[in-house]
């Protein structure tokens, strides 16, 4: 199996591949078409054919996706001393061996087509102005501290110039935030979250909705990664009409 990079001799068949499966491919694409000046992308050929890509975003992540044997072929090349590194359920073993996991987590990928929504609002959504990123960022460090931890102000605002942000207030608390970013291709969830002390009043499932309805004016498929065992977040989603499409583990690595 040959490794190479992503150059205009195969740029198209990189096309083919990954718009064939957009789900699948999804970070691929969007780093492809937004990113691209800050990712790396690497290719397991056999022949003509593809069988599995590598992308790096900055020292961010590392996806992998195609099979073993192109998983095992691609992972010699990432050489990030810490990263989050995300590969298909069942082969991660192969980061294991060279990283150590210093958090792991099975992800589950979640897709909604257009007409297949079923919308719940019982709270009010609304967009944030930049004198809500302090607030937005203090709630999702206190909801998830294990990945926003580190969320400041600065970075909320740096974000609302890409990413589309809503939030429900209980007067002028926030008490629950969503975003996605908009592509035409799908869009993803990327941010759900709700104080502690308003879980189960609807927050959660108004927020979705509101995203969902929002990227539904933009595109025809809506995505969202959820932990497999956070089961309130996946029945929200259920309920919103998101079904599985497949299941990743993340492991949040340091090279041994």
């Amino acid at each position: 199996m040959e490794i190479v990079d992503l150059d205009k001799e195969v740029e198209a068949k990189f096309l083919e591949h990954v718009y064939g499966n957009r789900l699948e491919y999804y970070f691929y694409i969007l780093d492809w078409e937004f990113n691209r000046e800050d990712s790396k992308f690497l290719l397991a050929r056999d022949g003509e054919d593809i069988r599995g890509i590598m992308l790096t975003y900055k020292s961010h992540v590392a996806q992998f996706r195609g099979s073993r044997e192109a998983v095992e072929a691609l992972f010699p090349h990432l050489e990030l001393r810490k990263t989050d590194i995300i590969v298909p359920l069942g082969i991660e073993d192969i980061p294991l061996r060279t990283y150590e996991p210093l958090e792991q987590h099975e992800l589950v990928l979640m897709h909604l087509d257009k007409g297949n929504e079923k919308l719940t609002k019982t709270q009010e959504t609304e967009e944030p102005t930049a004198e809500d990123a302090g607030a937005i960022a203090r709630l999702m460090r206190d909801t998830l501290p294990e990945f926003w931890g580190e969320e400041t102000g600065e970075k909320i605002r740096e974000s609302m110039e890409k990413a589309f942000w809503l939030v429900a207030k209980d007067g002028d608390k926030i008490v629950s935030v969503g975003n996605t970013f908009f592509a035409d291709f799908g869009s993803n969830i990327g941010v759900v979250t709700t104080h502690e002390a308003y879980r189960n009043k609807g927050y959660a499932t108004s927020m979705v909705s509101s995203l969902v309805e929002k990227i539904f004016q933009r595109s025809d498929k809506a995505l969202i990664h959820v932990f497999a065992d956070n089961n309130p977040a996946r029945h929200t989603y259920r309920k919103v009409g998101f079904s599985p499409f497949n299941s990743y583990v993340l492991i949040k690595g340091q090279r041994t």
